[in-house]
Formats: C-alpha cells, structure tokens, sequence
C-alpha cells in the first residue's frame, strides 16, 4: 500500500546545487489512504467575476487598433474562438468557460507577447519544482521539508493523469510555437489557474501521486527561489517555473566563471533588460579581456535561463569582429527557457559573428513580437485582468514558417541535468571545441 504523506505547501503572490543524490525517506506520519482528501477549495466566484459582452468587445477593439496581425488571426481561428463571436456567447457561458475561453482565444495568436492573465490566479508557490523529461512528468526540486521527493515521477494530480493536466494548460498558453507552449503548460501548472477553472473552485490543497507515494500537498504557505536547492553546475534547478526564475535571476543579470579544469570560460545573461548600460560596458570589457587573455579556453554565452529584455544590449558590448575572432571556441547555450530576447540573441551571435548553439529547440521564434512591460498592458481592474499586446511587427507567418531557433547542437536534457549531476551542454561544448 502507497503511503499518504501530509504536506504543509503554500501559494501566494509573488511578482512575476541540487544534492547529488536523493534517498527517498518514508515518513513516520502516514496515515491510511481512506482517511485522505483534498480540500473542496474556495467557489470560483470568489476569485473571479463574469465576463461581460463589453470586455470582451473592448479586448478586441483594442487588438483590432493596435495589433496589426489582428485581421489574419481572426482568420485563422476556428469560429467559436474569434473575439467578436465570443462576445456573442460569452454571458451564456458558465463563469469557469468564460475563462477558458478567452485563454483559448489568446492561444490562436501564435504570439508569446500577446496574452492573458487572470492576475489573482497567476502567481506560484507550490514547494516543489517540476520538469517534463522524456514525456515524463519529475519533480526537480523542493524546499526543505519535501526534499525527499526529489527525482520521484508524477503520475496524477487530484485523481486525474498529469497528462491530462498538461494538454489542458497547453490549450490556454500564449507562444511563439510549440515548444513554447509545452514550456509555458507546465509553468501553468505550477499555479492555481488551471486547476481553479477545470474544478471549478480553487483549492487549498493538490494530492499527488508519484510511482512511490501518494501525498497531499496544501497550498498556504509562501515559497521563493531561495527556499530550493541551488544547482551548482547551472541555473535549471527552477525548471520552467518563470516567476521563481524571477525572484532568483532578476537582482544579477549577469555575470561569468572560469573553469580552469575544463578550461571553459561561462558567460552568464539571465536578463538583458533594465540594466546599468555603464555598467554593462565595464562588465563587457572585462569579459573581453578575460577571453583573450586565455586563448586556449572554450567560450560560452550562456543564455539557458535568461528572462528576456532588449536584443540591442549585447552588440554594443560584444562587436562583431570580437565574435568572429573568437567563433572557433566559442558556442551558446539555449534551452527551453530561453525566453524572448535569450532565443534572439545566441540567433543574432550566430547569425552575425558565426557562435554555434548548443541546447534544446527554443520557446521564441528569432522572429517573435516587440513588447514594452508597461506600456503593452492594458487592465481591466475591476475584473483582475491583464491583457498584454506586443507591437506585432506583421511577423505572424514568419513565426509559423520559422517558430524556433534550431541549435547546431541539439540536446535533450535529462533528470541529471537539471539536479546539478551533468551539464549536457558543457558536454558537447567539450567534445566539439577546436
């Protein structure tokens, strides 16, 4: 009989190494499995209001001005989700489809730039972190008290297969393509949203089922980043959980180490947004100086966890000449959460001083939207929503021609990657230096 662990595991709003090797520990506190259930959660009602006739007429009027892609969009949706047909429907909707129905909406836009948030509902602080490997479900990493959950496969989440749980949050992303949208799904999945719309309350409490424990995960308490295990070989010890990455990246935006036993010098961008230009000017030439100072040392601009910002920050730190001169030794790093500017700039490197990738398929097409964080957002405060709307450059059939960055070096990273084990990057980067 699987035992049945109590956890005590928070959500609440936030803004936007790990061990070797874990033993899973059985818990003294087990209880029968009859005795367990989950709590029925707080109605929708209370979080969410019925959208109206006249939202939803607003949200498209406001795309139709500005989004210049709009028209097409429109065309290639299906029926049921264009915005003027919706607002035809959506007062005879129950409140939960309502919801649904406007994810699904924003979903036809193929822009990870373009979205929209239910603002109450989009925040994460599950204790712990999963990932999708091998079309696996494994939990990453945890906080202090559940670290013995670690490396453990999820099978369900409240009684239903977590595969079931993906293709529904899959439905209700925003993305350049598909990799983007199998990233943000299971991002989703760490918060409140999809759950409160398919059961129709949200809850204070998740069971789990793993292959080795079944466990009630409550969901009260506040967590950060700092509260998880560090990974000291790289930054994907948060998975694909933004708003964790957030609080972790967002006070050191880069930085770089020298690995003198490998002979690999790391460059760092976790953002390239709101930055100290000053400073990013003596940062880049001390970088500089550093790789060409050692010669014989490999290079890489590593952009696996960067959040975004302006593509034109690094060509005014690394020229063009620089970047062929070192194209020999030199490769970037890309993976999942390459997010916005991460994809477009190891694209730019490549595209205009020859730096190879080496990483996964990437969420962002080189050819994704232009956004501005503020004034893009357009909230309806009276309802907690946000709707953001990228300038849209009329590069929509360029993303459905060209959605991903494809690596030079394609890989697929594993369980051991992302526990601070391997570094499948360093991997290749080694075997390919010359």
């Amino acid at each position: 009989m699987k035992k049945i662990l109590l956890l005590i595991i928070p959500l609440t709003l936030l803004l936007t190494a790990c061990a070797p090797s874990v033993d899973v520990a059985e818990s003294t506190t087990a209880i029968e499995p009859e005795t367990v259930t989950t709590n029925a959660g707080a109605p929708l009602e209370k979080y969410l209001l019925p959208l109206t006739k006249d939202i939803v007429e607003d949200i498209a009027w406001r795309l139709d001005s500005s989004y210049l892609d709009y028209a097409v969009v429109q065309e290639n949706a299906p029926q049921d989700l264009r915005l003027n047909n919706i607002a035809e429907t959506i007062e005879a909707m129950p409140l939960n489809e309502q919801y649904m129905t406007m994810f699904q909406a924003f979903h036809q836009f193929n822009d990870a730039h373009t979205n929209f948030y239910v603002d109450k509902l989009h925040y994460s602080n599950m204790p712990v972190i999963f990932e999708k490997i091998d079309q696996s479900f494994y939990i990453i990493n945890a906080t202090k008290d559940y670290r013995q959950l670690i490396g453990q496969r999820i099978l369900k989440i409240d009684n239903v297969d977590i595969a079931t749980w993906y293709q529904r949050a899959y439905q209700m992303t925003s993305a350049d393509n598909d990799y983007g949208r199998s990233r943000d799904a299971v991002d989703m999945l760490h918060m409140p949203i999809v759950y409160a719309l398919y059961d129709n309350a949200v809850k204070h409490s998740l069971l789990f089922e793993t292959e080795k424990t079944s466990q009630i995960i409550s969901l009260k308490k506040m967590v950060e980043a700092a509260d998880f295990l560090p990974n000291d070989n790289n930054y994907l010890h948060l998975g694909s959980n933004t708003m964790q990455m957030f609080s972790a990246f967002y006070s050191k935006p880069y930085g770089y180490s020298t690995d003198d036993k490998n002979k690999v010098i790391t460059i760092y961008f976790n953002r390239l947004g709101d930055i100290d230009s000053n400073e990013l000017v003596e940062f880049g030439e001390e970088v500089r100086d550093i790789v060409l100072e050692k010669a014989d040392y490999g290079v890489a601009f590593d952009f696996r966890t960067c959040l975004g910002g302006n593509i034109g920050t690094l060509p005014t730190i690394f020229e063009v000449d620089f970047l062929k001169s070192i194209s020999q030794r030199a490769f970037s790093y890309v993976s999942r959460n390459s997010l916005s500017a991460g994809t477009t700039s190891p694209a730019l490197f490549r595209r205009i001083g020859g730096i190879k990738i080496i990483g996964e398929m990437t969420p962002y097409s080189e050819h994704t939207s232009a956004v501005s964080s503020i004034a893009d957002q357009y909230k309806i405060g009276s309802h907690g929503i946000t709707v953001r709307i990228s300038f849209s450059n009329g590069d929509y059939q360029k993303r459905l021609d060209e959605p991903a960055v494809t690596p030079d070096y394609l890989i697929t990273p594993k369980l051991s990657d992302y526990i601070g084990e391997t570094d499948a990057w360093l991997t290749v980067l080694l075997d390919n230096q010359r």
